[in-house]
């Protein structure tokens, strides 16, 4: 079900980028979408940056991060289970699983809110929300880390992906809540963080898909 929502993610969000008529927010003037200066939310817009309507691409970047977040949904149990998979009842596990539904659940309802409608509520989900995530995906990493099911190769992209998107979160919430200048390297580090974090997620989905992790839990 994962890889599916990553495939289903990767058609929509690509027409979206696609159709996305162009502007930065550090050049007005740009052509289409610029991978390492647009953010993801830039391709929600309608209008788009440079002023031009954004229609078609909004609705589908709107869709591609909706299948997205609420496609995995699921991934943060499996995550729990993959890196505390003792039988007996854990504090981490139930934190991994919630922490990182409830992240999802926030994901969901910034998509529904884009920044050039409702800048305060977008920014103010992302930076409320978003330690949700670095908090599940963190404990998922540390323990993932000494646990028997999981690949080594796993915990390192999951590591990656925690330490780039908490700069990136980090810099998102000077700018928003501090009006710091923004910095031209966040868009890049943004897809950067995603990228590492959609490879943990399909690295711990193959595990479970493959079934080898059950054995083992039940030796534990």
């Amino acid at each position: 079900m994962v890889c599916g929502v990553l495939v289903l993610f990767s058609f929509a969000i690509g027409a979206a980028l696609g159709a996305y008529p162009g502007g930065t927010h550090f050049d007005a003037s740009h052509s289409g979408y610029d991978f390492w200066y647009n953010f993801w939310c830039d391709a929600l817009r309608d209008p788009a940056l440079n002023g031009m309507s954004n229609t078609r691409g909004a609705r589908m970047a709107s869709i591609a991060m909706w299948v997205l977040s609420s496609g995995l949904l699921p991934f943060w149990g499996i995550a729990a289970t993959l890196a505390v998979p003792s039988a007996r009842s854990s504090g981490a596990r139930t934190a991994i699983r919630w922490l990182g539904m409830g992240a999802m659940l926030g994901l969901m309802a910034v998509t529904l809110l884009p920044s050039s409608r409702y800048p305060f509520l977008h920014g103010f989900l992302v930076t409320t929300t978003g330690p949700m995530g670095l908090l599940a995906a963190g404990l998922a990493v540390m323990k993932g880390w000494s646990s028997p099911v999981v690949p080594k190769g796993a915990s390192l992209l999951g590591a990656v992906a925690l330490i780039t998107a908490l700069w990136n979160l980090t810099q998102y919430g000077r700018q928003f809540w501090f009006a710091a200048e923004a910095s031209p390297l966040l868009p890049g580090v943004q897809k950067i963080a995603t990228l590492f974090f959609l490879a943990w997620v399909v690295s711990l989905s193959a595990v479970a898909l493959s079934g080898r992790w059950v054995s083992r839990r039940g030796r534990t």
